[in-house]
């Protein structure tokens, strides 16, 4: 096989999500703090402390609750869909590992076209590619929700295919997802290699379709898989 196109997931497979889900929180106690005098710094290390052990149900419910005396001659529950809104659209403080960006330069030397394709919210996913400076590192992107291909869908993948302009046996699909990335990549004849990063690590794989081999981090798989080709 001659590689010319990767695909990539983003979240959790080119930069951590937490690091994007803090830089929200930051976002959000800032504002808390402009609009209300509520402390940004105890804002954020509830929030930060909730998201490691809960996750983000409620958060900002629960943030709020807290403050509630602060907070009495306020509509709680528009206060809640603002600051969704604030998270959803702010612009995030995230970069990418330096040893990603050589990661991507070196595949792109090779002649290797690259394209991410990602799920979730378009408008959340784009100021992620933009502010991780990804726009200078890869050919094309694939915002999946635009298109109606919310992963685990094949469809992300064939559009993220088409775009890189090669066929399925000299492309390969990299993400951190079992299900989401794994899966469809290997239903559709792709090879498919799984980075343990991120959140969903602990995660099995399917026993169906399994991925091709997976790394610890990006840098194994580059070393092991990109690097020796022509």
């Amino acid at each position: 096989m001659r590689c010319k196109a990767v695909i990539f997931d983003m979240d959790d497979t080119l930069f951590l999500e937490e690091d994007y889900v803090l830089s929200g929180f930051k976002e959000v106690s800032f504002f808390l703090n402009s609009k209300f005098g509520i402390d940004a710094k105890d804002s954020y290390q509830f929030l930060k402390n909730r998201f490691i052990k809960y996750g983000r149900k409620n958060i900002f419910n629960l943030l709020l609750n807290r403050n509630i005396k602060t907070l009495k001659d306020n509509n709680i529950d528009a206060l809640i869909v603002n600051l969704v809104e604030l998270y959803r659209e702010h612009k995030p403080d995230i970069k990418l590992n330096s040893s990603v960006v050589s990661i991507l330069k070196n595949i792109h030397h090779k002649k290797i076209k690259i394209v991410v394709a990602t799920d979730g919210l378009p408008s959340m996913q784009e100021n992620k590619f933009y502010a991780l400076g990804l726009d200078k590192l890869v050919d094309s992107v694939v915002y999946c929700w635009n298109h109606n291909a919310a992963k685990p869908s094949k469809k992300c993948f064939q559009i993220a295919l088409e775009a890189a302009g090669v066929g399925i046996e000299n492309c390969i699909i990299v993400g951190d997802h079992p299900m989401n990335d794994i899966i469809p990549a290997r239903t559709l004849g792709i090879k498919a290699y799984r980075i343990t990063t991120g959140r969903f690590t602990s995660l099995d794989n399917d026993s169906r379709f399994p991925p091709n081999k997976t790394f610890p981090t990006l840098d194994d798989f580059f070393q092991e898989i990109i690097k020796n080709e022509n």
